[in-house]
């Protein structure tokens, strides 16, 4: 009866599937490496110009907003000159300052009641009549007054009142406001990047400061007005925070914020160069937005993520291509070829024609295939030989496996007990008895016998049983052999009847040898006295007691 595991006869094929994760074929792990071998190369390649056109634009940028600085600071040394030779006072070179970095005029807005009052007040200020068409826009408590005769009469006595005068104005009750037209500055940075200054303090000054010139914060107190982070940027940038980019005080100081101007919703990072006019106690300010001088870096970046898809997919897809044709076709041919082996050797088609490395593999796969195949003949040679041996073996022989299940019963077992003759099946009700025994014979290793066993196979029959366990087991094999003492119990039994027997014959041959001497001796008394009978003489009786 065949062991289970054993595979002789057998024409099973091994299943080998194609179909998994995408790394689990060669072709697909090529596609990979190529692709990464490419698209990294090309990220970084793409990350370093990016990082040098960021840094050139930078450095570009830096470089307008210094030369804005310089010429702001050349200006405002010019007009120091003139109010230092009496050619001019602070206010009027304050004037021409702010329309060279600021530009024209063109609006004001003032805090009032209503429109009426508004009017009144502006009116009264520039020293005009309040009859005529001013153009005026009263909206949420605030008036504006835009590009008219009025503003220009307006800026004309603003700019003819002291400094103090002009930030008690703007910072007074009536909250004024000036906006300038930047577009139409002298002397201005891209879209919106501008020149101002405010007035310089030292650390830990907590009074006033104001700008000087700005296009909308013109003479307007910044000490305390905060952006969205909560940083006080004219406090920090009146004390000339941020980071020294030169030695002593004609160097630059560079600061960076986050702003938003007038009719703007967010913030904005601003990057700010600043230096310190002495004379004046003025601080100079140049600064430029990052998403101005960065903007182009946006089509930049675009172009090179485009170029880096374009070219990653031309790359994957040719190399998704090459590894299909020169690996994943062979691959599959030499898969297809094992799903085809046998494991008694037959149907080989691995193709041993090739001359590359997978020629090799299937020449490899080829010899190892007829080796499994003539140690599975051998194999099932050496089963049918023990087969043969167990089934000659005339008492029944069973194996069981952990479960209790036979896994072997020889040709005795199956004729006595009628087993079944696959594998697998359960032990005969018989001998089902003897279980116990198998589960402690198979946790502690120690085999147990027992002399004579009355067992009901198909007739009532004695036995000799040895539960014995399987050495290198890893099932837990246990065998359970058995000795038929039917017919040795008939033998001995014959025996015994027969040493009786002998033992009779013995009794009665002696018993046979005395009664002959005993009747001899009768037989020839009475021949004696026969013989006096005959002659006439008589016997005394004495002598026939005799």
């Amino acid at each position: 009866m065949p062991y289970t595991g054993l595979m002789a006869g057998r024409t099973t094929r091994s299943t080998i599937s194609r179909r998994g994760p995408f790394f689990s074929t060669i072709s697909h792990t090529l596609t990979f490496l190529v692709g990464l071998s490419v698209i990294v190369p090309l990220t970084l390649v793409g990350g370093f110009s990016f990082a040098i056109a960021r840094y050139s634009f930078e450095r570009t940028a830096m470089g307008q907003i210094e030369d804005a600085l310089e010429g702001a600071l050349a200006t405002v040394e010019y007009f120091e000159a003139q109010v230092e030779a009496g050619t001019a006072s602070i206010e009027s070179a304050l004037v021409d300052i702010r329309r060279l970095f600021c530009g024209p005029p063109i609006e004001v807005t003032i805090a009032a009641q209503d429109a009426g009052e508004a009017r009144s007040f502006l009116a009264g200020f520039a020293k005009v009549g309040s009859d005529g068409e001013f153009g005026l826009v009263y909206a949420s408590g605030r008036a504006t007054l835009g590009p008219s005769a009025l503003l220009d009469a307006f800026m004309d006595v603003f700019n003819g009142l002291s400094l103090d005068g002009q930030y008690q104005l703007v910072n007074g009750p009536r909250q004024v406001r000036i906006r300038f037209d930047l577009s139409r500055a002298i002397l201005r940075m891209r879209d919106s990047g501008y020149v101002f200054s405010i007035k310089g303090s030292d650390p830990g000054y907590t009074g006033s400061i104001f700008e000087l010139f700005h296009p909308t914060l013109t003479m307007v107190d910044v000490s305390s007005i905060t952006n969205s982070h909560g940083e006080r940027v004219g406090l920090a940038i009146s004390q000339r925070q941020g980071q020294s980019l030169g030695d002593g005080s004609d160097g630059y100081i560079r600061y960076g914020y986050d702003w938003a101007n007038t009719g703007e919703t967010t913030d904005r990072r601003k990057i700010t160069l600043l230096r310190y006019f002495e004379p004046w106690n003025w601080v100079i300010a140049a600064g430029l937005y990052e998403d101005e001088y960065f903007a182009p870096l946006s089509s930049l970046a675009a172009a090179i993520a485009l170029g880096l898809i374009l070219f990653g997919t031309l790359f994957v897809a040719l190399a998704r291509k090459t590894g299909r044709v020169l690996i994943g076709a062979r691959a599959e041919t030499l898969s297809q070829a094992f799903s085809k082996v046998t494991v008694d050797g037959g149907n080989s088609s691995f193709p041993t024609d090739w001359n590359d490395e997978f020629g090799d593999m299937a020449r490899a796969a080829d010899a190892m295939s007829r080796s499994l195949a003539e140690r599975n003949r051998r194999l099932a040679e050496y089963r049918a030989f023990l087969s043969a041996v167990l089934d000659a073996v005339p008492g029944p022989i069973f194996a069981l496996d952990r479960s209790d299940r036979v896994t072997m019963a020889n040709a005795s077992a199956r004729e006595r007990f009628s087993a079944d003759n696959r594998t697998d099946s359960a032990l005969p009700e018989a001998l089902s008895r003897y279980l116990p025994d198998v589960h402690r014979v198979r946790e502690d290793g120690a085999g147990r016998s027992y002399a004579r066993e009355t067992v009901e196979t198909l007739q009532r029959r004695v036995f000799s049983v040895s539960i014995l366990p399987v050495p290198n087991s890893d099932d837990g094999s246990v065998v359970l052999v058995l000795f038929d003492l039917t017919e040795l119990d008939h033998a001995e039994e014959g025996l015994r009847l027969a040493q009786k027997i002998e033992v009779a014959g013995t009794i009665a041959a002696g018993m046979a040898h005395d009664m002959n001497n005993l009747l001899g001796g009768i037989l020839g008394c009475s021949s004696l006295l026969r013989a006096d009978a005959e002659e006439g003489r008589a016997i005394p009786p004495v002598e026939l007691l005799a």
